[in-house]
Parts: C-alpha cells; structure tokens; sequence
C-alpha cells in the first residue's frame, strides 16, 4: 500500500505529460502529422520551430518554404511606379476598428494606433 502511495505522484506526471489527441483537434489552422517519427534537432530540410503543448510535451514544428509563386516575386514596375502601400493604407485610420471575436477570443485593430486581443469576463474586457 505503501509503495502504491509513492508512485502516485510519478503515475500523476506520466498521465499529464501524455499526448493529448484533444489539443490537436481543437488547433484553428491545418496540421498534417508526418507518417514517421522525428526527433527533436534531426534535420528535416525545413525550418523547424520548437513547440511545447499544454501539458509540457515538446515537438518540432515543420514550416514549410514560401509559397509565393516566383512571377510575383519579381515585377516589372520600378520602385517609383509601384503603389506606396502607406498612402494605400491611410483611409483606414479615419474608419471605426475592425473587431473579430473567435472562440474565447476577440482582436481588436485600429489602424494607426492599437492592435488588442482579448476576451469578455463579467461583462469587461480582460487580458
């Protein structure tokens, strides 16, 4: 009984340091998990990001190329003709903030002086 005790804390870790299928399904953006295992710090041929889930379990995070396609890349308009994107930009900061609540979230952007996240608790925005 004794013994039973004293794994108690070490069998407590093991079940909260295990893979947790829930947090991949609840990811707002496309993951595609490769059929073999990788370890931390092998090459890839990719940029490679570390993560850590909630519950502590590292794993690396493959970034792809840029897929912009290479004819935009490169323009035939010189730097003079191509469009100032801050001239472009510059009726939005006389238009109300653009506001998106997802999930527990919402973001907040006004142009020109704030970009906010956060959520709504007892009636007030919070974090």
């Amino acid at each position: 009984m004794v013994a039973a005790v004293a794994l108690l804390p070490l069998l407590i870790q093991c079940a909260l340091a295990y893979f947790n299928l829930e947090e991949l399904r609840s990811f707002n953006y496309e993951v595609d998990i490769v059929s073999t295992p990788v370890k931390i710090g092998d090459d890839v041929g990719q940029s490679v990001m570390l993560m850590t889930t909630k519950f502590g379990q590292e794993y690396q995070c493959s970034l792809p190329e840029n897929s912009y396609p290479a004819e935009h890349a490169e323009s035939d308009e010189t730097e003079e003709e191509a469009p100032n994107v801050l001239k472009l930009l510059e009726p939005l900061r006389s238009l109300p903030c653009l506001t998106k609540t997802r999930n527990w979230w919402t973001y907040e952007i006004c142009y020109g002086k704030s970009i906010k996240q956060f959520h709504v608790e007892n009636g007030k925005p919070e974090g």
